[in-house]
Protein backbone atom coordinates (compact mmCIF):
# COMPACT_ATOMS: atom_id res chain seq x y z
CA UNK A 1 0.00 0.00 0.00
CA UNK A 2 1.58 3.50 -0.75
CA UNK A 3 2.84 5.84 1.83
CA UNK A 4 0.22 8.70 2.60
CA UNK A 5 1.46 12.09 1.21
CA UNK A 6 1.57 13.25 4.30
CA UNK A 7 3.57 11.00 6.12
CA UNK A 8 6.42 11.22 3.72
CA UNK A 9 9.69 11.70 4.64
CA UNK A 10 11.70 14.86 4.00
CA UNK A 11 15.17 15.82 3.91
CA UNK A 12 17.11 19.18 4.29
CA UNK A 13 20.67 20.63 3.99
CA UNK A 14 23.76 19.34 1.73
CA UNK A 15 24.88 15.55 1.41
CA UNK A 16 28.07 15.69 3.16
CA UNK A 17 27.41 19.29 5.17
CA UNK A 18 24.65 19.12 7.21
CA UNK A 19 22.07 16.82 5.68
CA UNK A 20 19.04 15.84 7.98
CA UNK A 21 16.12 13.73 7.46
CA UNK A 22 13.01 13.13 8.86
CA UNK A 23 10.36 10.76 8.89
CA UNK A 24 7.45 10.17 11.35
CA UNK A 25 7.16 7.34 14.01
CA UNK A 26 4.48 4.81 14.69
CA UNK A 27 3.35 7.01 17.45
CA UNK A 28 2.73 9.97 15.03
CA UNK A 29 5.56 12.21 16.31
CA UNK A 30 8.08 13.35 13.75
CA UNK A 31 11.87 12.25 14.19
CA UNK A 32 14.66 13.69 13.02
CA UNK A 33 17.78 12.01 11.80
CA UNK A 34 21.09 13.31 10.90
CA UNK A 35 24.73 12.39 11.54
CA UNK A 36 27.32 13.47 13.81
CA UNK A 37 30.99 12.90 14.93
CA UNK A 38 30.24 9.42 12.68
CA UNK A 39 27.67 8.17 14.69
CA UNK A 40 23.93 8.26 13.67
CA UNK A 41 21.53 10.69 15.88
CA UNK A 42 17.84 10.58 16.10
CA UNK A 43 15.77 13.08 18.29
CA UNK A 44 12.29 14.02 18.11
CA UNK A 45 10.93 16.98 17.04
CA UNK A 46 7.94 17.38 19.02
CA UNK A 47 4.81 17.70 17.00
CA UNK A 48 2.86 16.15 14.88
CA UNK A 49 2.20 18.55 12.30
CA UNK A 50 4.17 18.55 9.17
CA UNK A 51 4.86 21.67 8.72
CA UNK A 52 5.90 22.79 11.98
CA UNK A 53 8.32 19.80 11.12
CA UNK A 54 9.71 20.89 8.16
CA UNK A 55 10.60 24.57 9.91
CA UNK A 56 11.90 22.46 12.86
CA UNK A 57 14.28 20.18 11.10
CA UNK A 58 15.64 23.12 8.49
CA UNK A 59 16.49 25.10 11.96
CA UNK A 60 18.67 21.72 13.08
CA UNK A 61 20.18 21.73 9.46
CA UNK A 62 21.30 25.56 9.86
CA UNK A 63 22.61 23.90 13.58
CA UNK A 64 24.77 21.62 12.19
CA UNK A 65 26.14 23.69 8.93
CA UNK A 66 26.94 26.10 11.59
CA UNK A 67 28.99 23.88 13.81
CA UNK A 68 30.68 22.47 11.27
CA UNK A 69 31.84 25.36 9.14
CA UNK A 70 33.39 26.89 12.47
CA UNK A 71 37.11 26.55 12.58
CA UNK A 72 38.63 23.22 13.89
CA UNK A 73 41.86 23.13 15.55
CA UNK A 74 43.97 19.98 14.55
CA UNK A 75 43.94 17.15 16.96
CA UNK A 76 44.92 13.69 16.53
CA UNK A 77 42.08 11.13 15.55
CA UNK A 78 40.32 9.01 17.95
CA UNK A 79 42.51 5.45 15.87
CA UNK A 80 45.40 8.10 16.42
CA UNK A 81 45.96 8.37 12.62
CA UNK A 82 46.57 12.24 11.00
CA UNK A 83 45.25 14.89 12.26
CA UNK A 84 41.77 15.89 11.04
CA UNK A 85 42.33 18.98 9.72
CA UNK A 86 46.02 17.99 8.17
CA UNK A 87 44.90 15.30 6.46
CA UNK A 88 46.35 14.99 3.17
CA UNK A 89 44.88 13.38 -0.01
CA UNK A 90 46.91 10.74 -0.14
CA UNK A 91 46.84 9.13 3.50
CA UNK A 92 42.81 9.61 2.58
CA UNK A 93 42.96 7.47 -0.53
CA UNK A 94 45.59 5.11 1.15
CA UNK A 95 42.75 4.52 4.01
CA UNK A 96 40.02 4.19 2.01
CA UNK A 97 41.24 1.17 0.00
CA UNK A 98 42.49 -0.27 3.40
CA UNK A 99 38.86 -0.12 4.20
CA UNK A 100 37.32 -0.85 0.97
CA UNK A 101 39.43 -3.90 1.25
CA UNK A 102 38.63 -5.01 4.56
CA UNK A 103 38.15 -8.81 5.74
CA UNK A 104 35.40 -8.48 7.19
CA UNK A 105 33.30 -6.77 4.84
CA UNK A 106 29.47 -8.11 4.01
CA UNK A 107 30.27 -7.76 0.22
CA UNK A 108 33.64 -8.25 -1.28
CA UNK A 109 35.25 -7.00 -3.63
CA UNK A 110 35.44 -8.63 -6.64
CA UNK A 111 39.57 -8.92 -8.11
CA UNK A 112 38.44 -6.89 -11.05
CA UNK A 113 37.27 -3.96 -9.13
CA UNK A 114 40.26 -4.16 -6.51
CA UNK A 115 42.27 -3.56 -9.51
CA UNK A 116 39.95 -0.88 -10.81
CA UNK A 117 40.25 1.23 -7.64
CA UNK A 118 44.09 0.51 -7.34
CA UNK A 119 44.14 2.68 -10.94
CA UNK A 120 41.77 5.05 -9.49
CA UNK A 121 44.11 5.78 -6.72
CA UNK A 122 47.42 5.65 -8.58
CA UNK A 123 45.67 8.02 -11.23
CA UNK A 124 44.99 10.56 -8.84
CA UNK A 125 48.33 10.67 -6.86
CA UNK A 126 50.10 10.98 -9.97
CA UNK A 127 48.47 14.32 -10.68
CA UNK A 128 47.81 15.68 -7.16
CA UNK A 129 50.70 16.38 -5.19
CA UNK A 130 51.21 14.23 -2.40
CA UNK A 131 51.02 16.26 0.06
CA UNK A 132 47.54 18.15 -0.71
CA UNK A 133 46.05 19.03 2.36
CA UNK A 134 42.38 17.46 1.86
CA UNK A 135 40.42 20.71 2.87
CA UNK A 136 42.33 22.53 0.63
CA UNK A 137 40.64 20.96 -2.81
CA UNK A 138 38.12 22.66 -4.56
CA UNK A 139 36.31 22.08 -7.95
CA UNK A 140 39.40 23.78 -9.66
CA UNK A 141 41.38 20.72 -8.90
CA UNK A 142 38.75 18.74 -10.79
CA UNK A 143 38.67 20.70 -13.46
CA UNK A 144 42.56 20.47 -13.94
CA UNK A 145 42.96 16.77 -13.40
CA UNK A 146 39.62 16.35 -16.46
CA UNK A 147 42.15 18.21 -18.84
CA UNK A 148 45.10 16.27 -17.67
CA UNK A 149 43.93 12.91 -17.83
CA UNK A 150 42.04 13.51 -21.34
CA UNK A 151 45.57 14.49 -22.17
CA UNK A 152 47.36 11.53 -21.22
CA UNK A 153 44.63 9.45 -22.29
CA UNK A 154 44.48 5.55 -21.33
CA UNK A 155 46.91 4.73 -18.20
CA UNK A 156 45.64 0.92 -17.62
CA UNK A 157 48.71 -1.23 -18.22
CA UNK A 158 48.81 -3.75 -21.08
CA UNK A 159 50.96 -6.02 -19.44
CA UNK A 160 54.41 -6.72 -18.04
CA UNK A 161 57.52 -5.66 -19.81
CA UNK A 162 60.07 -8.21 -19.09
CA UNK A 163 62.87 -5.75 -19.78
CA UNK A 164 61.50 -3.37 -16.77
CA UNK A 165 60.56 -3.72 -13.15
CA UNK A 166 57.40 -1.09 -14.04
CA UNK A 167 54.50 -2.17 -16.34
CA UNK A 168 53.92 -0.69 -19.85
CA UNK A 169 51.08 1.89 -20.13
CA UNK A 170 48.68 1.25 -23.57
CA UNK A 171 49.85 3.95 -25.88
CA UNK A 172 47.72 6.49 -27.74
CA UNK A 173 44.05 5.44 -27.09
CA UNK A 174 41.72 8.49 -25.83
CA UNK A 175 39.29 7.92 -23.15
CA UNK A 176 35.35 8.91 -22.97
CA UNK A 177 34.20 11.15 -20.21
CA UNK A 178 32.44 8.40 -18.48
CA UNK A 179 36.14 6.89 -17.42
CA UNK A 180 36.72 10.61 -16.03
CA UNK A 181 33.50 10.27 -14.30
CA UNK A 182 34.27 7.15 -12.43
CA UNK A 183 37.75 8.31 -11.20
CA UNK A 184 35.80 11.86 -10.07
CA UNK A 185 33.07 9.77 -8.07
CA UNK A 186 35.32 6.84 -6.37
CA UNK A 187 37.25 10.62 -5.03
CA UNK A 188 33.96 12.21 -4.11
CA UNK A 189 32.84 8.90 -2.59
CA UNK A 190 36.20 8.60 -0.37
CA UNK A 191 35.39 11.92 0.66
CA UNK A 192 32.44 11.48 2.09
CA UNK A 193 33.26 8.41 3.92
CA UNK A 194 35.66 10.11 5.22
CA UNK A 195 33.50 12.94 6.85
CA UNK A 196 31.17 10.02 8.44
CA UNK A 197 33.67 8.30 10.20
CA UNK A 198 34.68 11.79 11.59
CA UNK A 199 38.64 12.08 9.78
CA UNK A 200 37.74 15.47 8.50
CA UNK A 201 35.41 17.92 9.53
CA UNK A 202 33.99 18.90 6.16
CA UNK A 203 33.51 17.35 2.70
CA UNK A 204 35.29 19.68 0.64
CA UNK A 205 33.44 19.22 -2.78
CA UNK A 206 29.88 18.80 -1.11
CA UNK A 207 28.29 21.15 -3.65
CA UNK A 208 30.04 19.69 -6.55
CA UNK A 209 28.07 17.76 -9.13
CA UNK A 210 29.07 14.95 -11.73
CA UNK A 211 28.09 16.24 -14.87
CA UNK A 212 26.62 13.39 -17.27
CA UNK A 213 28.22 12.33 -20.51
CA UNK A 214 26.73 14.83 -23.03
CA UNK A 215 26.92 13.06 -26.04
CA UNK A 216 27.40 9.26 -25.27
CA UNK A 217 28.27 6.65 -28.36
CA UNK A 218 25.79 4.15 -28.47
CA UNK A 219 26.58 2.28 -31.89
CA UNK A 220 23.73 0.33 -33.09
CA UNK A 221 23.58 -2.85 -35.53
CA UNK A 222 20.24 -3.18 -37.86
CA UNK A 223 19.59 -6.90 -39.51
CA UNK A 224 21.50 -6.69 -42.18
CA UNK A 225 25.11 -5.69 -40.26
CA UNK A 226 24.13 -8.65 -37.98
CA UNK A 227 24.26 -10.96 -40.57
CA UNK A 228 27.66 -10.01 -41.71
CA UNK A 229 29.15 -9.92 -38.78
CA UNK A 230 27.59 -13.45 -37.55
CA UNK A 231 28.59 -15.31 -40.87
CA UNK A 232 32.40 -13.90 -40.75
CA UNK A 233 31.81 -15.10 -36.55
CA UNK A 234 31.75 -18.93 -37.94
CA UNK A 235 35.42 -18.27 -39.41
CA UNK A 236 37.01 -16.68 -36.42
CA UNK A 237 37.83 -19.40 -33.21
CA UNK A 238 37.89 -22.98 -33.13
CA UNK A 239 35.42 -24.16 -35.64
CA UNK A 240 32.90 -27.13 -35.29
CA UNK A 241 30.97 -28.45 -38.18
CA UNK A 242 26.93 -30.19 -36.96
CA UNK A 243 24.89 -30.75 -39.98
CA UNK A 244 26.71 -29.17 -42.46
CA UNK A 245 26.69 -26.11 -39.95
CA UNK A 246 29.71 -24.21 -39.03
CA UNK A 247 29.77 -23.09 -35.11
CA UNK A 248 32.24 -21.53 -33.00
CA UNK A 249 32.27 -20.13 -29.61
CA UNK A 250 31.71 -16.48 -31.39
CA UNK A 251 29.04 -17.33 -33.66
CA UNK A 252 27.00 -19.12 -31.34
CA UNK A 253 27.66 -16.54 -28.47
CA UNK A 254 26.30 -13.50 -30.90
CA UNK A 255 23.24 -15.50 -31.67
CA UNK A 256 22.30 -16.08 -28.27
CA UNK A 257 22.79 -12.12 -27.81
CA UNK A 258 20.48 -11.31 -30.41
CA UNK A 259 17.95 -14.04 -29.62
CA UNK A 260 17.86 -13.36 -25.75
CA UNK A 261 19.26 -9.26 -25.70
CA UNK A 262 21.35 -10.32 -22.59
CA UNK A 263 24.96 -9.04 -21.57
CA UNK A 264 27.96 -10.51 -22.81
CA UNK A 265 29.29 -11.41 -19.61
CA UNK A 266 25.84 -12.92 -18.45
CA UNK A 267 25.77 -14.58 -21.60
CA UNK A 268 29.67 -15.85 -21.24
CA UNK A 269 29.07 -17.10 -17.93
CA UNK A 270 26.14 -19.32 -19.32
CA UNK A 271 25.83 -22.86 -17.69
CA UNK A 272 24.41 -25.75 -19.34
CA UNK A 273 21.99 -26.27 -16.08
CA UNK A 274 21.14 -23.08 -17.01
CA UNK A 275 19.48 -23.82 -20.14
CA UNK A 276 15.95 -25.94 -20.55
CA UNK A 277 15.94 -27.48 -23.82
CA UNK A 278 12.64 -29.00 -23.08
CA UNK A 279 10.91 -26.42 -21.69
CA UNK A 280 12.82 -24.21 -24.58
CA UNK A 281 14.23 -21.02 -22.10
CA UNK A 282 16.93 -20.05 -20.16
CA UNK A 283 17.49 -18.93 -16.67
CA UNK A 284 19.92 -15.80 -16.22
CA UNK A 285 21.28 -16.27 -12.19
CA UNK A 286 21.78 -13.73 -10.13
CA UNK A 287 25.59 -14.54 -9.64
CA UNK A 288 26.14 -13.78 -13.60
CA UNK A 289 23.68 -10.65 -14.11
CA UNK A 290 25.02 -7.66 -14.05
CA UNK A 291 21.97 -6.20 -10.90
CA UNK A 292 21.67 -9.16 -9.56
CA UNK A 293 18.15 -9.91 -11.19
CA UNK A 294 17.16 -13.94 -11.69
CA UNK A 295 14.57 -14.53 -14.14
CA UNK A 296 13.62 -17.03 -16.65
CA UNK A 297 13.42 -16.07 -20.29
CA UNK A 298 12.27 -18.33 -23.88
CA UNK A 299 14.44 -18.97 -26.48
CA UNK A 300 14.21 -17.98 -29.98
CA UNK A 301 13.72 -20.69 -32.38
CA UNK A 302 17.09 -19.94 -33.74
CA UNK A 303 18.96 -19.59 -30.61
CA UNK A 304 17.25 -22.70 -29.32
CA UNK A 305 18.92 -24.25 -32.52
CA UNK A 306 22.13 -23.21 -32.77
CA UNK A 307 22.04 -23.85 -28.60
CA UNK A 308 21.33 -27.53 -29.54
CA UNK A 309 24.27 -28.06 -32.40
CA UNK A 310 26.64 -26.45 -29.71
CA UNK A 311 25.83 -28.94 -27.13
CA UNK A 312 26.21 -31.63 -29.00
CA UNK A 313 29.05 -30.84 -30.79
CA UNK A 314 30.40 -30.30 -27.30
CA UNK A 315 29.83 -33.67 -26.32
CA UNK A 316 26.09 -33.05 -24.52
CA UNK A 317 27.88 -32.17 -21.10
CA UNK A 318 25.42 -31.89 -17.98
CA UNK A 319 27.13 -29.34 -16.59
CA UNK A 320 29.76 -27.25 -16.83
CA UNK A 321 29.82 -23.70 -19.07
CA UNK A 322 28.33 -23.25 -22.53
CA UNK A 323 31.81 -21.36 -23.48
CA UNK A 324 34.07 -23.17 -21.57
CA UNK A 325 38.00 -22.66 -22.06
CA UNK A 326 39.88 -25.81 -20.86
CA UNK A 327 42.50 -25.18 -17.78
CA UNK A 328 45.47 -27.88 -17.79
CA UNK A 329 45.33 -30.52 -20.10
CA UNK A 330 44.30 -34.03 -18.65
CA UNK A 331 43.07 -32.65 -15.57
CA UNK A 332 39.26 -31.99 -16.41
CA UNK A 333 39.15 -28.47 -15.05
CA UNK A 334 37.63 -25.93 -17.33
CA UNK A 335 36.74 -22.03 -16.49
CA UNK A 336 34.59 -19.57 -18.61
CA UNK A 337 36.20 -18.33 -21.66
CA UNK A 338 37.69 -14.91 -21.21
CA UNK A 339 35.83 -11.74 -22.09
CA UNK A 340 39.08 -10.27 -23.69
CA UNK A 341 38.99 -13.32 -25.96
CA UNK A 342 35.20 -12.84 -27.24
CA UNK A 343 36.33 -9.37 -27.35
CA UNK A 344 39.12 -9.80 -29.58
CA UNK A 345 36.99 -12.54 -31.48
CA UNK A 346 34.11 -9.80 -31.82
CA UNK A 347 36.77 -7.41 -33.35
CA UNK A 348 38.61 -9.50 -35.99
CA UNK A 349 34.89 -10.68 -37.03
CA UNK A 350 33.80 -6.79 -37.39
CA UNK A 351 36.82 -6.13 -39.58
CA UNK A 352 36.25 -9.05 -41.40
CA UNK A 353 32.79 -7.58 -42.33
CA UNK A 354 33.50 -4.60 -43.35
CA UNK A 355 32.19 -2.76 -40.08
CA UNK A 356 34.95 0.19 -40.03
CA UNK A 357 34.48 3.77 -40.20
CA UNK A 358 33.29 6.28 -37.55
CA UNK A 359 29.91 4.74 -37.66
CA UNK A 360 31.13 1.22 -36.30
CA UNK A 361 33.65 2.95 -34.11
CA UNK A 362 32.56 1.77 -30.59
CA UNK A 363 30.56 -1.49 -31.98
CA UNK A 364 30.45 -4.07 -29.76
CA UNK A 365 28.62 -6.93 -28.16
CA UNK A 366 26.13 -4.16 -26.28
CA UNK A 367 24.93 -3.38 -29.34
CA UNK A 368 22.88 -6.40 -29.62
CA UNK A 369 21.18 -5.92 -26.81
CA UNK A 370 20.19 -2.17 -28.08
CA UNK A 371 19.13 -4.27 -31.25
CA UNK A 372 16.95 -6.72 -29.01
CA UNK A 373 15.23 -3.35 -27.70
CA UNK A 374 14.54 -1.61 -30.68
CA UNK A 375 12.89 -4.61 -32.07
CA UNK A 376 10.82 -5.26 -29.75
CA UNK A 377 9.44 -1.69 -30.35
CA UNK A 378 6.01 -3.03 -30.74
CA UNK A 379 6.41 -5.44 -27.38
CA UNK A 380 4.48 -4.07 -24.07
CA UNK A 381 6.80 -2.36 -21.90
CA UNK A 382 6.57 -4.98 -19.03
CA UNK A 383 7.33 -7.82 -21.10
CA UNK A 384 10.32 -6.43 -22.61
CA UNK A 385 11.45 -5.49 -19.60
CA UNK A 386 11.14 -9.62 -18.26
CA UNK A 387 12.72 -10.50 -21.59
CA UNK A 388 15.78 -8.42 -21.54
CA UNK A 389 16.26 -8.11 -17.82
CA UNK A 390 15.25 -4.37 -17.34
CA UNK A 391 14.40 -3.19 -14.21
CA UNK A 392 12.99 0.55 -15.16
CA UNK A 393 11.09 1.03 -18.05
CA UNK A 394 12.88 4.20 -18.59
CA UNK A 395 16.41 3.14 -19.29
CA UNK A 396 14.49 1.11 -22.15
CA UNK A 397 13.72 4.84 -23.43
CA UNK A 398 16.62 6.56 -22.67
CA UNK A 399 19.81 4.30 -23.89
CA UNK A 400 17.99 1.08 -25.49
CA UNK A 401 15.62 1.74 -27.97
CA UNK A 402 15.38 4.19 -31.21
CA UNK A 403 12.41 4.44 -33.68
CA UNK A 404 13.54 3.12 -37.19
CA UNK A 405 13.03 5.58 -40.13
CA UNK A 406 9.68 4.33 -41.09
CA UNK A 407 8.51 4.95 -37.66
CA UNK A 408 9.83 8.00 -38.22
CA UNK A 409 7.50 8.53 -41.22
CA UNK A 410 4.87 7.48 -40.28
CA UNK A 411 4.92 9.11 -36.77
CA UNK A 412 5.06 12.86 -39.45
CA UNK A 413 1.12 11.77 -40.43
CA UNK A 414 -0.45 12.36 -36.85
CA UNK A 415 0.90 15.76 -37.56
CA UNK A 416 -2.42 18.13 -36.94
CA UNK A 417 -1.88 21.95 -38.13
CA UNK A 418 -3.78 24.88 -36.64
CA UNK A 419 -4.48 23.69 -33.30
CA UNK A 420 -2.54 26.43 -31.80
CA UNK A 421 -4.62 28.88 -34.00
CA UNK A 422 -2.18 29.08 -37.01
CA UNK A 423 -2.81 27.78 -39.87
Amino acid sequence: MPRPKADAPYSAGQKGLNRVRMFRHRTGVWMCEYTLEGKKVRESLQTESRPEAKTRLEAVSETLRAQRNAPVAPQPASDGSEPRSEMTLELLLRDFRTWRNRPHAKKKLTKARRDEEGRFERHLLEHFPADLKVADIDVTHLEAYTAWRRTHGDRRWQGKNPDASTPTARPGRDIGHRVIQQEIKWLLRALLWAVGINRIPVHPLCIYRVEGTPDPLRPRLDEQDYRRLLAEAASVGTQYVHEEKTLTALKVALVVADGTGHRRNAIRLLQWQDIDFVKEEVTWRKATDKIAHTHTTPLEAEALETLQAWHHVQGNPLKGYVFASHGRWGTGETKPIAKETLTQWFRQAKERAGLMGAKYESLGFHALRRKFASDHRETPRRILMDLGGWKSSQTIENCYQESSAEAKREGMKFRKRGLSGDD
